[in-house]
């Protein structure tokens, strides 16, 4: 039976950084025990796992890999690293702001979406993947949510950014060609509304967090 080494190189990048092998988890969003785990030789380090420390701390994954105590940075020169090169690579990859999030939000958006068109387009050999592909989006959502415990912090920013409501005008004229419509926003109709005249309808937005549901509007918060 071949013999697993601890990872030394994790152990190593944790003191660099200062952090214990609890805060060290919560920033890569693994149970303490993971760290542990690889840091023992319990568990050999995975390449998703080296990806992940790599994107929080620009650390060169192949010496993550190799664990045989060095640790250096990414960059063509290879240097040891330390607290300075990740503090540079905090700066490379954009300041911990809200406005960061929300490009990669945007960018994130627009992968998933063209994920989803591929499950319809693969659906017509094998019928009805869609539904399996988005809950298995749903579900890395709130994986992400557990694993990084930032159950706090969701119920926060939804709280901060979100209204309890918002509107919507409707046409006249289209809810009268679509009667259910009517039914759906509380239209009553009567002859003083015109076809050209707009109905406004207010809905309730998500306060909580639920990927099934409807997301609730961001808005920034007020200064």
């Amino acid at each position: 039976m071949k013999t697993k080494k601890p990872n030394l190189s994790i152990r190593a990048l944790r003191v660099i950084l200062g952090l214990t092998q609890a805060k060290f988890a919560t920033m890569i969003g693994v149970s303490t025990d993971t760290i542990i785990s690889v840091e023992l030789g319990r568990n050999t380090l995975s390449n998703s796992l080296a990806d992940r420390i790599f994107f929080a701390t620009g650390v060169e994954t192949g010496d993550l890999a190799a664990g045989n105590g060095s640790v250096r940075w990414f960059a063509e020169k290879k240097e040891d690293y330390t607290k300075e090169h990740f503090e540079k690579w905090k700066q490379l990859i954009g300041s911990q702001s809200e406005e960061l999030a929300s490009t990669w939000a945007k960018n994130l958006a627009g992968w998933t979406e063209i994920l989803l068109r591929a499950a319809v387009r693969s659906g017509r050999h094998n019928k009805n993947r869609l539904p399996a592909v988005y809950m298995g989006l749903v579900q890395a959502l709130n994986q992400a949510r557990e694993d990084f415990k930032l159950e706090g912090e969701v119920a926060d920013v939804i709280r901060d950014h979100t209204d309890t409501e918002k509107e919507h005008d409707y046409l006249v004229g289209d809810i009268r060609k679509y009667i259910p419509l009517a039914s759906m926003v509380g239209f009553v109709d009567s002859p003083k509304y015109k076809d050209t005249d707009y109905f406004r309808h207010k809905i309730a937005c998500e306060t909580k967090w639920d990927p099934l549901g409807h997301a609730p509007v961001l808005r920034k918060k007020k200064s």
